[in-house]
């Protein structure tokens, strides 16, 4: 791990801890509103055949979480964007949102 990513802090009387910064990014990725979903479709149809009647639409999407050890959120954002067109999406039939939670860990 990089020294840049551990803040060391000490406290009068205390060992010093390490501080180390990671968020989770946890991604949605869902077919387009123009795309047809044949695994919606079929979980609406078991769904209905279950009884749940209720159940007007389902959309099948993928979720993804993602711990990535860095300070700095516009980073974090940057990285993202670039995972998801490079390798995560398929930008002709999906779209993606994310959001990004901070956790500090002691170390």
């Amino acid at each position: 791990m990089s020294s840049d990513r551990i803040v060391n802090f000490v406290c009068h009387g205390f060992k010093p801890k390490k501080v180390v910064f990671v968020f989770e990014v946890r991604i949605y990725i869902t077919l387009k509103e123009s795309v047809l979903d044949p695994q919606g479709m079929t979980i609406l149809k078991s769904l209905k055949d279950l009884g749940y009647h209720q159940v007007e639409n389902v959309r099948m999407g993928k979720f993804l979480q993602l711990w990535i050890n860095e300070t700095n959120p516009e980073v974090i954002k940057t990285m993202t964007d670039e995972m998801c067109k490079k390798l995560l999406v398929n930008e002709v039939i999906e779209t993606y949102h994310y959001e990004i939670i901070s956790h500090t860990t002691k170390k």
